[in-house]
C-alpha cells in the first residue's frame, strides 16, 4: 500500500514538473508567435524578430548537425504538436484531474491556459491562415500567373497547415556558394567608426566574421551559387537574382543565404534553374551612408553583367531581392533606371520612405505613432548631416521615385511587423498602381518581420509561392 502511495506521489510530481514547464513554454509561444493573430502590431512582436534571428546562429556556427534537434521547434508550427505531447505525459503521469490541475491558483491559471487558452488561439491562427489562403493566392496570381506556363510547383503546398505542422521545408542544410569573387577595391573613409560588428560577436571564427574582416580591409565580394549540372544542360543563360542581405544597414552578410536565411528560399530557386548571387557592401561602420550602398550593389551589378556569361548566367536579366534594409537597398538599385539589366525587384518587408513628414502623415496605428521618434532618429545617419539632408532622403525614399519607368516589383510583408510598419509597403504599392506598375503587395496575416525564415511557416510558403511566380513572370515578360 506504502509503495502504491510512493509511485502515485512520484508520479503527480512529475506531473507537476510537467505542467509547469509546458506552461511556461506555451505561454512564451503564446506571447511571441500566436498572440499575433489575435492582437494588432504590439512591442512584443519586435521580440518575435530577435528570437526568430537568434536560432540561426546554430547555423551561422557551422552546427547543422546539431541544427537539426532544433529546427523542428523553430521551422515547424510547434504549438498544435507539443500541447498533444503535454496532454498525453500528463494523462500518463496521473495529472489529468480535477484535484490536480486546479489545486492552487498558479496551476489553475496555467491549466487555463494549456486547456483553453492555448488551443483556442492555436484554432484562431489556422482559421485565420484557411481564410486568407484564397485572398493571397488569387492576388499573386493576378499580378503575376501566366496560362503559357505549367502550374506552380508549390500551388499544392501554398499556406499548408499541414506542412507547418510537420516541418515538411524545414532543417535545411548549409549550401556553401560556389565561388566568390572580389568586384570591387575601396579606401575605408576617413570617417569609419571602429571595427564592424558582425551582429553575431560571440561566433569570432566562423565564415560571417571572415567577410566582415575582409570588408574591413578594403574588399567587397560576392558569392555565386549555381544549380546543379541536370539544371544547367541544353538550356539558355540562366537568369540571375541578386540578393542583398539586410541588417539594419549596420550589420548583417551574404553569407546570410547559405545558411537558408529566407525560409528554404535558396535550395528551391536552385532547383528550378535559377543562378543566385550574393553581395557584399559597405555598411555605416566603415563611415558610409545609403547612397554609397547604392554605389557598391551599382558596381555589383556592372561586374555581373560583364562576367556572367562565363559562369553561366544572363547578365542581361537581373533581378534584385532584399529583405528588410536590403529590400530597401534593392528597391533604390531598381528604380534608379540606371540599369537595364534589371528587370524586376523583390522587397521583403524593406522600408519605403524615409521623409519624416511623410512618415508621420502615413501612420496607421497607435504603435507607429509610439515607434517612429526611434525609427526617425535610427535613419537619419542614412544621409550625410548637410543644408541638403531633405533632398537625401528624398532620393533614398523608394515611393519617391516611382513613375511610369519603374520595372515590376513584387512587395511581401507580415501584418504585424513591428519593426517596419506594414503601412510603409502599402504607400509604395498605391504609388506603383497610381503610375500603373506590375506589381503585387503579399500581406501575410499573423506575421512579423522576418516571418517567412521559419522555413515551413505559411509566410515562408507563401513567399516560395509568390516569388516563383513574380520570377516566371518576369522571364516570359522580359526574355
Amino acid at each position: 500500500m506504502g509503495t502504491s502511495r510512493g509511485t502515485t506521489g512520484k508520479m503527480l510530481t512529475a506531473a507537476s514538473v510537467t505542467h509547469s514547464f509546458a506552461s511556461v513554454l506555451i505561454l512564451l509561444r503564446l506571447i511571441l508567435y500566436d498572440s499575433l493573430c489575435v492582437l494588432p502590431v504590439h512591442p512584443l512582436s519586435l521580440v518575435f524578430w530577435v528570437v526568430s534571428m537568434s536560432h540561426r546562429l546554430i547555423k551561422i556556427a557551422n552546427l547543422e548537425d546539431l541544427y537539426q534537434y532544433f529546427s523542428f521547434f523553430f521551422d515547424g508550427d510547434f504549438t498544435p504538436v507539443f500541447l498533444l505531447i503535454v496532454y498525453m505525459t500528463l494523462w500518463l503521469q496521473g495529472g489529468i484531474s480535477k484535484d490536480f490541475l486546479f489545486s492552487s491558483k498558479k496551476r489553475t491559471f496555467f491549466s487555463i491556459m494549456l486547456f483553453v487558452l492555448a488551443p483556442a488561439i492555436t484554432a484562431h491562427r489556422f482559421y485565420t491562415l484557411h481564410l486568407y489562403r484564397e485572398v493571397l493566392s488569387k492576388a499573386v496570381h493576378d499580378a503575376f500567373g501566366n496560362e503559357t506556363m505549367e502550374e506552380s510547383n508549390l500551388a499544392a503546398h501554398i499556406y499548408s497547415i499541414g506542412h507547418s505542422v510537420t516541418n515538411r521545408y524545414g532543417g535545411k542544410q548549409i549550401r556553401r556558394p560556389d565561388m566568390t569573387v572580389t568586384y570591387k577595391v575601396f579606401e575605408r573613409s576617413t570617417n569609419s567608426r571602429g571595427r564592424c560588428s558582425s551582429g553575431f560577436h560571440s561566433l569570432i571564427e566562423n565564415q560571417v566574421h571572415k567577410n566582415r574582416i575582409i570588408m574591413e580591409n578594403g574588399k567587397l565580394e560576392l558569392d555565386v551559387y549555381l544549380p546543379d549540372d541536370t539544371k544547367r544542360s541544353n538550356k539558355e543563360l540562366l537568369p540571375i537574382i541578386m540578393f542583398v542581405h539586410g541588417g539594419g544597414w549596420q550589420a548583417g552578410d551574404r553569407d546570410f543565404l547559405s545558411i537558408n536565411y529566407s525560409g528554404g528560399l535558396t535550395p528551391y530557386l536552385l532547383e528550378q534553374g535559377f543562378m543566385l548571387i550574393s553581395v557584399s557592401y559597405r555598411l555605416q561602420c566603415t563611415g558610409t551612408v545609403v547612397e554609397d550602398m547604392i554605389e557598391d550593389l551599382g558596381d555589383a551589378v556592372r561586374f555581373i553583367s560583364k562576367n556572367a556569361k562565363k559562369w553561366g548566367g544572363n547578365g542581361n536579366h537581373i533581378i534584385p531581392f532584399g529583405a528588410s534594409a536590403g529590400g530597401h537597398l534593392s528597391l533604390l538599385l531598381s528604380y534608379s533606371k540606371k540599369f537595364p539589366e534589371i528587370k524586376g525587384v523583390i522587397s521583403l518587408y524593406g522600408p519605403t520612405e524615409l521623409r519624416e513628414q511623410y512618415l508621420w502623415d502615413g501612420a496607421s496605428s497607435w504603435y507607429e505613432y509610439l515607434y517612429l521618434p526611434f525609427y526617425i532618429r535610427a535613419t537619419r545617419k542614412l544621409c550625410r548631416p548637410g543644408a541638403n539632408n531633405a533632398d537625401c532622403f528624398e532620393r533614398i525614399s523608394p515611393v519617391a521615385l516611382v513613375d511610369s519607368n519603374t520595372p515590376t516589383t513584387l512587395l511581401l510583408h507580415g501584418m504585424q511587423d513591428a519593426l517596419v510598419p506594414v503601412s510603409q509597403a502599402r504607400q509604395l504599392s498605391k504609388a506603383l498602381a497610381y503610375n500603373n506598375i506590375t506589381h503585387a503587395l503579399i500581406e501575410f496575416p499573423c506575421a512579423a518581420h522576418s516571418c517567412e525564415i521559419y522555413c515551413s511557416s505559411p509566410c515562408s510558403q507563401g513567399t516560395l509561392y509568390a516569388i516563383e511566380r513574380f520570377l516566371y513572370n518576369s522571364i516570359i515578360a522580359n526574355p
